[in-house]
């Protein structure tokens, strides 16, 4: 925007209609922007903070009182995005795995509701399929209301405290004796099961151009501005924080540190569009 723009009588000052969507773009080894592998938030937003910090030496004036000026020494500043939902993708980024991994026919351990056994056919069943773990059958732990523990069994007639499984076709069914009808039991199972995943390690996050995207208006809202606030450069400096609690107003901040910028850029810039008068 114009400063002939902004002193206008028609402007009585900018407010910021939200914090924006965020896109954060790698940079290739050569120093260029991989725009192929841009991200941009899928998680809500709370705030997005910019802050710079000025590093400044005085300049005295040993015949005044005052000093004769001052000079910055040192310029830092810092990027931080306010969750309110985790954000996986971003999450994967920070945490230096760089992108979300995707695997099927991986393995995870699932804990079930409590299920009653069928009284007719003396069965429970599962909506997922049993995991092979090193080519072995993935394990099934079984636990009775009342403390029992039920052992598996390959016999075709099944005995008193034991199960057998059949697992097929996106689903699991566990086979007790007659004795087990109407029992309560509690299941653990290693399933298979389609994952994205990340994992945290010693490995840095890369530097990241981040473009905050959102509009700008005037006090009394009569017109909406396109805006774009931008950091060059950027890298993970907070904690990759993960915190289960069941708690909607919870939120989850990354901070990021802004480092030195691309080639013929400002570390920091704000840029809307020129509406003019």
């Amino acid at each position: 925007m114009s400063i002939k723009a902004i002193k206008s009588e028609k402007y009585k000052g900018l407010v910021i209609d939200r914090p924006g969507y965020v896109m954060a773009v790698p940079y290739l080894a050569n120093g260029q922007i991989d725009w192929d592998k841009a991200k941009r938030n899928s998680a809500r937003i709370m705030t997005v903070t910019i802050t710079n910090t000025r590093t400044k030496t005085d300049i005295g004036d040993g015949n005044s009182f005052y000093k004769a000026g001052d000079r910055v020494t040192a310029l830092t500043g810092t990027l931080a995005i306010e969750f309110s939902t985790v954000d996986p993708v971003f999450w994967a980024m920070s945490s230096g795995t760089g992108e979300l991994q995707e695997k099927t026919n991986d393995v995870m351990l699932q804990l079930y509701e409590p299920k009653t056994i069928d009284e007719e056919n003396y069965t429970v069943e599962f909506p997922y399929e049993r995991a092979t773990v090193s080519g072995q059958p993935g394990k099934i732990f079984v636990v009775g209301e009342d403390g029992t523990e039920y052992e598996e069994s390959s016999e075709t007639t099944v005995a008193s405290g034991k199960y057998k499984v059949t697992s097929a076709e996106g689903k699991t069914t566990l086979t007790f004796s007659a004795d087990a009808a109407g029992a309560v039991v509690v299941v653990s199972e290693q399933i298979k099961i389609n994952t994205v995943s990340y994992s945290v390690g010693v490995k840095p996050m890369p530097a990241h151009r981040f473009i905050i995207v959102t509009t700008v208006s005037d006090v009394d809202n009569t017109v909406q501005i396109p805006a774009n606030f931008i950091v060059s450069r950027a890298t993970i400096s907070s904690d990759t924080t993960d915190t289960l609690q069941r708690d909607p107003s919870a939120t989850k901040t990354l901070t990021f540190d802004i480092q030195a910028p691309k080639a013929g850029e400002d570390p920091y810039m704000v840029k809307m569009a020129n509406i003019g008068e």
